[in-house]
């Protein structure tokens, strides 16, 4: 009870004095936990499931990637709490930058002499373990991009410096992770840091053009690189290659197939007995669906949207600009590779090789995730449930909103500290709350 109260906080009522959490404070905190171990709890179930025949055969072990999984996962969640007691705000001080040299020098150093593995050199060696880099360089990439956002909007940098920032802080790591290659860490990180930049309240042709040069630059890596190419195709017609680049797809399908609306059972998979690849990392939501069948996938989806739902009240009750943004950028990293791995299992997006978040097997994806769970938790314990954050909520604004203007990056003494934005619902939902909110105050 003692560990669980730590995770959830209590909230300090600078009015009263008093040590107590509202229900509104606690109840997305609670959804957001329920979800995240209830995706872990099922990983690591799904993990020996898939992966027992495999263990047998590599180690003499059935339960060997199991027990690998349960020490992540115990490691991930001592992460977890470690990070929702540190005070996000120390995300706006330099520290943010000795976090940024240390994962931008562990990048370099994969490029270096890192682990070679399917064409790819993205690991380290780490106790016996390999250890993915990319994975915490990608948290480290929000919460600059957070800190650099909010000096910004608060006249501390001018448009240059922000620019130059930009460049080193973000643009080095995309640089360094895309060498490695890994083509989906990098759009993975991209488009989250896209996301942010749209909920800081950048005018939308700020926004755009890096769509389409980003759209370019995916282009032109997927046509320079045979096999990125040959996985494109495949992975829209996959039978064009069946005993190659469409393989994996092909053996996911036959996988949704056999398990139906139900599924085989827990544990009577046909495909994990090597007929399909990877069946316990970028594929296990294949292995779900064949065991568990369409009821069990629905599930693991209401899931995650448990999960982004409660970081969005999370952020709608955040008074801080920074706890915001850092809320904001974990759901979205996270919506986004649960949607790409879930997108590319399914044969609607090119195969990538990205885990999905708390469910896949690896040390680096589960703990990375969980630590951002963290963070979540410490913006949200350090959140204090004003009136104003009632209002927003009511409205769906992320933070105060006003007109988005085009001369929002012109120069550092015309940038209005107002300038914000607000979820993209429409017009007349915003209006119907607006009322709904007026006729409770008057009762």
């Amino acid at each position: 009870m003692g560990f669980l109260a730590n995770l959830l906080g209590k909230h300090q009522s600078k009015q009263a004095g008093a040590r107590t959490t509202p229900a509104e404070l606690m109840r997305p905190r609670l959804i957001l936990l329920m979800s995240t171990f209830v995706l872990v709890l099922l990983g690591i179930l799904m993990i020996y499931s898939a992966s027992s025949i495999t263990a047998l055969k590599e180690f003499n072990d059935p339960m060997h990637y199991l027990i690998d999984q349960s020490k992540f996962a115990l490691i991930g969640i001592i992460a977890m709490l470690v990070a929702s007691m540190i005070p996000y705000r120390m995300w706006a001080t330099p520290a943010v930058w000795i976090v940024w040299l240390i994962t931008t020098g562990l990048l370099i150093y994969t490029i270096a002499k890192g682990l070679v593995g399917g064409g790819a050199q993205r690991w380290v060696s780490v106790f016996g373990y390999t250890l993915q880099p990319t994975e915490f360089a990608k948290i480290t990439s929000l919460l600059l991009m957070a800190n650099i956002l909010e000096r910004y909007r608060k006249n501390k940098l001018g448009s240059q410096e922000f620019l130059i920032l930009i460049a080193l802080g973000v643009g080095l790591p995309l640089l360094l992770i895309f060498l490695q290659p890994d083509l989906g860490s990098t759009l993975i990180v991209l488009t989250t840091l896209l996301v942010l930049i749209y909920f800081a309240g950048f005018p939308i042709q700020y926004i755009i053009t890096p769509i389409i040069l980003g759209g370019i630059f995916t282009v032109v890596a997927i046509v320079s690189s045979e096999y990125r190419l040959s996985r494109f195709i495949s992975a829209f017609n996959p039978w064009i290659d069946p005993d190659g680049g469409g393989y994996q797809v092909i053996q996911g399908y036959y996988a949704f197939a056999a398990g139906g609306l139900s599924g085989v059972g827990l544990g009577n998979s046909r495909q994990k007995f090597f007929y399909l690849p990877e069946a316990h990392t970028d594929f296990i939501f294949a292995i779900i669906g064949e065991e568990l069948g369409l009821l069990g996938t629905l599930f693991v989806i209401i899931l995650f949207g448990l999960f982004i739902y409660s970081c969005i009240v999370i952020a709608l009750q955040s008074n801080d600009f920074l706890g915001k943004m850092i809320v904001a950028g974990i759901s979205s990293m996270i919506a986004i590779q649960a949607i790409i791995n879930i997108f590319c299992v399914i044969g609607f997006f090119p195969v990538t090789g990205k885990p999905l978040p708390f469910l896949s097997y690896g040390g680096s994806s589960l703990i990375s995730s969980l630590s951002m769970v963290g963070l979540i938790l410490s913006v949200s314990r350090n959140t204090e449930l004003s009136p104003e954050a009632h209002r927003r909520r009511e409205s769906f604004e992320l933070i105060e909103t006003k007109h988005r203007d085009a001369s929002y990056l012109d120069t550092r003494n015309n940038l209005p500290r107002g300038q914000v934005v607000d979820f993209p619902f429409n017009e007349s939902y915003q209006r119907s709350n607006r009322r709904r909110t007026q006729r409770s105050r008057k009762r």
